[in-house]
């Protein structure tokens, strides 16, 4: 084959074609050299070789020697780039999926090759290679330079993946001044947040006192009385209650004193009215009476006649008081409907109030935990380089890696020189335990968060403790 090969390329090389026949020579050995190896062969060479996975990109070249053309045929559609879906699949034009998953180049190239005679029907596989163009990144985590998503490359090690990420995390001294002028900044900011929150934590006290028309304001236990901020604020909710409570008798003793007198006015119209009913009796009866005379002569008309005109004077008296007492009655329901209108509003305004003011304490509350947290980490970092020779004291870095067994992520513990597969996430940490800190971050320790360093009283984050009654005259 190959000196029919050599005089077809001679015959060429006389004609005006010289080039094409150099690249048709070129093909016709390619397939020496990239023949792929039978899967005995395969096994046996590729044991312990690079397997392939998702995210893998191959480069796929498939050429056939024809005999009966004396020539050699490029799979022009199949050559080209290929990237291994996330089922671990390769998708090629008429052949279909094919699975790569675990397989090397090697036995790739048998299976598609296999595949390829199979579906078109060819007599013989045709010689196919395949090689890693860019193999699938690695992942690198934790305390180093720049974490994040890298290229691989074979016989990677632990500590050349650290290489690659930029070496362990270190600050400089600019980067120290800065996170000491943020220290500052976030205990200012702290501070003021504490604040904001204690005064919204007497208000809602306040409100609710107020709401149970309490004459003092039972303050949590959160608020620090000692502290003599606290104690302005906790004085101010005090006087407001009295202020606020003031103005709402202002508005309701009027009233209640309209009420009574009315109620005063009706009791004396009650016995105006009982009087008169007597008084009525009294007419009526002599009117009988008189009629009575009248007919047997013995009075005269204009006795009756007076007599009759009593009795409608008495019943006319009695139906203004009548009147009267129903124009008190109204007056007294209208009386208790101002009331009652006064009360609901402020009940209304209280309300409304109280839920204001608890929407700002929990956005209060999760500002001062998130600040507390960034000063904790902020005090971490300026404790480990604050001092020069603080440095030299950290303990080697530890490693682990996280690798997909089959399918399964398995975590392991690793060293400098254990090798990194595609894939893998490289973690990395430096221990904290018997790192000096310095003397401004053991300072700090009252800022950690809930759980990891004992938090002061003054800083306490549970505004929902028990309440503590705390004697405020209103």
């Amino acid at each position: 084959m190959k000196s029919t090969a050599l005089r077809t390329m001679m015959r060429w090389t006389g004609s005006d074609n010289f080039q094409i026949a150099v690249l048709l020579g070129i093909a016709m050995m390619a397939p020496l050299l990239m023949a792929a190896p039978t899967p005995g062969v395969a096994n046996d060479a590729d044991r312990g070789a690079y397997r392939l996975d998702a995210m893998d990109k191959i480069r796929l070249k498939v050429f056939e020697w024809r005999a009966s053309r004396d020539e050699i045929y490029e799979w022009s559609a199949l050559n080209d780039q290929y990237t291994l879906g996330a089922n671990g699949r390769l998708s090629l034009p008429m052949i279909g999926e094919v699975t790569a998953t675990g397989l090397t180049t090697a036995e790739l190239a048998s299976s598609i090759g296999e595949r390829m005679r199979t579906r078109i029907g060819l007599v013989e596989a045709p010689n196919i290679s395949i090689e890693v163009v860019a193999f699938r990144p690695f992942y690198i985590t934790g305390r180093v330079a720049t974490p994040g998503e890298y290229a691989y490359r074979p016989r990677l090690t632990v500590l050349q993946a650290l290489s690659i990420a930029g070496g362990l995390y270190r600050l400089d001294r600019t980067a120290g001044l800065r996170l000491e002028r943020e220290a500052i900044q976030g205990k200012g900011e702290l501070d003021l947040l504490s604040l904001e929150r204690d005064a919204l934590l007497a208000r809602r006290a306040r409100i609710e006192a107020d709401l149970k028309q309490l004459t003092t304001i039972p303050f949590p236990r959160a608020l620090d009385s000692d502290n003599a901020e606290v104690q302005r604020i906790l004085d101010e909710e005090a006087a407001i209650l009295g202020s606020l409570r003031e103005a709402f008798q202002a508005q309701v003793e009027p009233l209640a004193k309209l009420k009574a007198h009315l109620e005063e006015e009706a009791s004396s119209l009650q016995l105006q009215l009982e009087t008169h009913g007597k008084e009525i009796k009294l007419a009526e009866d002599e009117l009988s009476n008189v009629k009575t005379l009248a007919g047997k002569k013995l009075v005269t008309d204009q006795r009756r006649i007076a007599v009759q005109r009593n009795v409608y004077q008495l019943s006319a008296d009695h139906m203004r008081l009548e009147m009267n007492m129903v124009r008190v009655r109204q007056e007294m329901t209208k009386t208790d409907l101002q009331i009652s209108e006064i009360k609901s509003k402020r009940a209304n305004d209280l309300a409304q109030e109280l839920r204001a003011t608890q929407a700002k304490l929990d956005e209060a509350s999760r500002r001062f935990d998130t600040s507390k947290k960034l000063l904790y980490e902020t005090a971490m970092s300026e404790g480990q380089t604050s001092r020069t020779g603080e440095l030299s004291d950290l303990a080697a870095p530890s490693f682990r890696i996280v690798r997909q067994n089959g399918g399964v992520p398995v975590e392991f513990a690793a060293d400098e020189n254990t090798l990194v597969e595609p894939g893998d996430t490289v973690k990395v940490d430096m221990p904290r335990s018997g790192v000096p800190m310095s003397r401004r971050f053991q300072e700090r320790e009252n800022y950690a968060p809930t759980g990891e360093r004992p938090s002061s009283r003054r800083f306490h984050t549970n505004p929902e403790e028990p309440f503590a009654v705390k004697e405020r005259s209103s």
